[in-house]
């Protein structure tokens, strides 16, 4: 087993792979498998990345994925929360809904703790 197995760069990777014990790529086939689900890759691309660690063909197993910025996915997820709660909260108001009531509401339709919502709703109420 050679030392540099995760330090090579693209086309080094097989080299170093064909070199290590079966166990240790069959745990980076799972470990990128794994990754690959959290990310909500398609199987099919799933597959086709597991099959590189498997196949030691890793000098460039993610040259067709997209990249993908997650601090800049969660911050147009935030984003977009925000508008939703801004909207649902000056839609009961427009309507004459309460300020307890759009709480309770909020709550018993998608499942929320009362602080978070409250917080929520007392953040948009005008």
């Amino acid at each position: 087993m050679r030392a540099g197995f995760f330090a090579g760069g693209a086309g080094e990777g097989e080299k170093d792979c064909r070199e290590c014990p079966l166990q240790i790529v069959e745990i980076s086939a799972a470990m990128v498998q794994s990754l690959c689900m959290k990310m909500n890759v398609p199987v099919c691309e799933a597959e086709e990345c597991v099959k590189k660690v498997k196949g030691c063909d890793m000098g460039y197993l993610f040259e067709n994925m997209e990249k993908m910025d997650i601090q800049e996915e969660r911050r147009k997820t935030a984003g977009a929360y925000s508008k939703v709660w801004k909207s649902t909260v000056l839609l009961c108001q427009k309507f004459g809904v309460s300020k307890e009531d759009t709480l309770q509401e909020l709550m018993d339709t998608y499942g929320l703790h009362r602080e978070e919502t409250q917080k929520q709703v007392t953040l948009c109420w005008q």
